[in-house]
């Protein structure tokens, strides 16, 4: 930046007290108005203050002789909930809040940092503790789905591309992201996620060394015990959801091809029901872009997680997973859903 840029900067962030967007627009007018100020940050006021009373501790800045009047907690905050909403570079918000660019990745960073320790336990509390009998009731009164307690899905994050990163974060779909992987209730909560993977890796092989995916695998998230469906004799395990990115498994269901279903009635059937279950991680994902719009454009900041010195890696074999029972359990919903679980508009 050139001495007269500099100066020119300057001026404007000294005014940011009497001038900038929080003074000016939030604490001028927003506050008066709930649906303005729910527009602007996507929570309402009472949202507002109850996030700021979890995290003011570790946003609040003594003053120092360099700074006599570090900026509050509650503008870091609103910032970073207004990156969140919108997406906006940080060089425009520089100008509307009146802070150098520079410093708003470093609060929009410590504020997400502190979001996540403080509100991950209480919305997204451990998956084992959950009482999946109230989901699969809730998938099947909602989806007409039984003994399903969740579905599965990932999503590719787009992100710019982190240096000295090479191809690790170039997906399929020609552009760089980390991936979100989640599982979602018949309500379209998220019940538990994994977030970091590189872009080029698949949701199988993702699932496969996630916590979740090794809590499935090895039994320990608790599944409500095996039981008939509904009107049937049927005895079957309760199951997760997924798409053809997922390998089948005792305890996860997933579509059967196109080609299979085109010769099989019973199959397209199947598929039709299960991909009616299973959008509802299509929803969720969806209503958290819409309401938080920094999902729909690259995020500008480097994800913090290793990169291999190698990125010539190899690809880690996958063990297969007991397919045969997979492969009873999914005909037997099949079946079920052909005769006994057949409802008027699945034909």
């Amino acid at each position: 930046m050139i001495p007269e840029q500099r100066n020119a900067f300057n001026s404007i962030v000294s005014t940011r007290k009497t001038e900038g967007f929080f003074k000016q627009l939030i604490v001028g007018h927003l506050f008066n108005s709930d649906t303005k100020f729910r527009e602007i940050f996507r929570v309402n006021k009472g949202q507002f203050y109850f996030i700021l009373s979890l995290v003011k501790k570790d946003l609040t800045k003594e003053p120092i002789m360099r700074v006599p009047e570090p900026i509050s907690a509650d503008e870091k905050l609103a910032l970073t909930l207004r990156y969140l909403a919108t997406g906006e570079s940080f060089r425009s918000l520089s100008f509307a809040f009146r802070i150098s660019y520079s410093y708003i990745s470093v609060i929009v960073k410590e504020t997400l940092t502190a979001l996540k320790q403080m509100l991950m336990p209480l919305f997204l509390p451990n998956p084992t503790t959950i009482d999946y009998k109230v989901k699969a009731n809730e998938f099947y009164t909602k989806w007409n789905f039984p003994n399903c307690i969740l579905a599965i899905d990932g999503k590719h994050v787009r992100i710019r591309c982190p240096n000295n990163s090479g191809s690790l974060y170039f997906n399929y779909k020609d552009y760089f992201s980390i991936v979100l992987l989640a599982m979602v209730d018949a309500n379209y909560k998220f019940i538990a996620i994994d977030v970091g993977s590189f872009g080029r890796e698949g949701d199988s092989g993702i699932f496969l060394k996630s916590n979740m995916g090794q809590q499935i695998l090895n039994c320990t998230l608790k599944f409500p015990e095996d039981c008939a469906l509904p009107n049937s004799n049927s005895v079957v395990p309760h199951v997760v959801l997924g798409d053809q990115a997922f390998r089948l498994h005792k305890y996860i269901l997933r579509l059967f091809s196109q080609k299979s279903a085109r010769r099989d009635s019973g199959k397209t059937i199947f598929n039709y029901r299960l991909s009616r279950a299973r959008r509802v991680t299509e929803n969720a994902f969806g209503l958290l872009s819409q309401i938080f719009r920094v999902f729909y454009q690259p995020i500008n900041i480097n994800p913090k997680q290793p990169i291999p010195d190698n990125n010539m890696l190899p690809l880690e074999h996958e063990r297969g997973f007991l397919s045969s029972e997979g492969l009873s359990v999914r005909e037997i919903f099949k079946d079920y859903f052909v005769n006994e679980g057949g409802v008027p508009w699945q034909t």
